[in-house]
């Protein structure tokens, strides 16, 4: 369809329908307007609560489509969002250009150097398949559905993050286009101000078309869940709890607890139950035996440990898939201690009545040394353990009870934490800026700032975990 839509009757969009039809002509993708078929789908993110409204979408197929969305932001001083499947998405784009990267699927496999090269709007989804071809495993998070460059870019916490650390620690070049409209590669050898702050950093310098990462050599693992009901909550956390100081790197391990409404898709046992969940992977011949201690803790409600392929790692967290509005919290603990177990059990625990639907605790102990610290940008906030709380708002009514919720939780967890948390589990309860800081020691931001400053002084990459060029100069630079 033809847009009818006047850009000239919106004042606050500042190019021409001229303007807009030669941007059009150039793009091998779609160019799309407000009152364009296919406007609304093209910006929905996955965490639906999030309402964008861009004055402008380019859904790419081609670098060069990216060239000429981000040249005509900066031609006309728009800002600039980038999405690929949208589930980080926090910040609403309004009134700027939003670059949809989902029709950009593109992977190829070395299987000798044991590498993947994507294009920006691939999924794990579509590499996991063309690595086990060759026994080969990706550092892919709790979902192959989420895409390979936000995750990537905000760090990536997987199941072999204590093995390998996390996915940005192993990305080996991206192609990217910079605020001023240019393509250009960085590495180790070229721009490696930029690709530090790249691998950790967010979309805060540009916008990746292309990233090559290297691949690890499993075809299997032994994995899963296991089930048992909340009321057992302290017996099962006491056992996890000495279980996990045994385990060598190869085990990567969570301890959740569910409130389960009654959705079809879950095992029978499971439907309307509140329960505690323990999911590990194990990456090495004896995982069975590793496991072994806590499938026998008292009598479970399903049993899932087995041995896996690879291909099938989504069986683990077995995450949703289906779009739907997510409210979050997040943070990060050295250890837990008797108070903060009480803490926990009184927000989540028997008895606690409470909007939250998941309580996690991911025990990643080592994966932030893997690489060393001053590496790269991603997830050097230490922390042996990552806590991520959730729900999801229905009316506004739950809205509001489900941010009181996740606010006593900040504040009760609070003073056990150590005050950080990871760029991609971010909640939105506070100021980008001042949020985003959270996500970084010190040093780390005063790094990412002053790159900030010198790659978007004009801040055009905003719709996202923000690090602000003002902030960087006036407080750092």
């Amino acid at each position: 369809m033809t847009s009818t839509f006047a850009v000239e009757s919106r004042p606050q969009i500042p190019f021409s329908m001229a303007d807009f039809l030669r941007l059009r002509e150039s793009v091998n993708g779609s160019v799309l307007l407000p009152d364009d078929d296919g406007f609304e789908a093209a910006w929905q993110p996955w965490t639906i609560s999030t309402i964008h409204q861009p004055a402008l979408i380019v859904i790419a197929e081609t670098a060069t489509d990216i060239v000429d969305a981000v040249s005509f932001a900066s031609d006309f001083e728009l800002p600039v969002s980038v999405q690929a499947t949208g589930h980080g998405v926090q910040t609403p784009n309004i009134g700027g250009i939003h670059i949809n990267t989902s029709r950009m699927t593109g992977v190829s496999v070395d299987a000798e150097k044991q590498t993947a090269r994507i294009e920006a709007g691939a999924k794990w989804s579509h590499v996991l398949p063309e690595a086990q071809k060759h026994g080969l495993a990706t550092l892919s998070g709790s979902t192959t559905d989420v895409g390979v460059v936000g995750y990537t870019l905000g760090g990536g916490t997987g199941w072999m993050a204590r093995k390998y650390g996390f996915a940005a620690d192993h990305v080996i070049s991206m192609d990217i286009v910079t605020a001023n409209g240019e393509l250009i590669r960085v590495s180790a050898d070229s721009y490696p101000d930029l690709f530090w702050s790249m691998r950790g950093g967010g979309g805060n310098f540009g916008v990746v078309t292309a990233m090559e990462f290297r691949l690890f050599p499993h075809a299997d693992f032994f994995g899963g869940s296991i089930f048992y009901p909340l009321a057992k909550a302290r017996e099962v956390f006491a056992a996890y709890s000495e279980w996990i100081e045994t385990l060598p790197d190869d085990v990567t391990t969570a301890i959740s607890i569910f409130r389960f409404p009654p959705l079809p898709f879950l095992p029978e046992p499971l439907q309307s139950e509140d329960v505690v969940r323990i999911s590990a992977v194990a990456i090495c011949d004896n995982g069975e035996e590793l496991i072994a201690p806590i499938r026998s803790i008292t009598t479970p409600l399903v049993d899932g440990f087995a041995r896996m392929p690879f291909s099938m790692i989504d069986l683990v967290s077995a995450d949703p898939i289906d779009p739907m509005p997510i409210m979050t919290a997040s943070m990060t603990f050295d250890e837990i201690d008797p108070d903060c177990f009480e803490e926990m059990m009184r927000l989540a625990g028997p008895g606690a009545s409470t909007p939250l639907l998941a309580f996690e605790l991911r025990f990643i102990r080592g994966a932030a040394e893997k690489a060393g610290k001053r590496a790269n940008a991603a997830n050097r906030v230490g922390g042996s353990f990552l806590l991520f709380a959730a729900g999801m708002p229905a009316t506004p009514m739950s809205d509001e009870a489900l941010e009181t919720a996740l606010q006593e939780l900040r504040q009760a967890l609070g003073p056990f934490s150590t005050g950080k948390t990871f760029l991609n589990f971010l909640d939105h309860h506070e100021p980008a800026a001042r949020r985003t800081a959270d996500a970084f020691p010190l040093e780390t931001y005063i790094h990412l700032a002053r790159t900030k400053v010198k790659y978007d002084p004009t801040n055009r990459f905003r719709f996202n975990r923000n690090i602000a060029p003002e902030l960087g100069m006036s407080k750092y630079c």
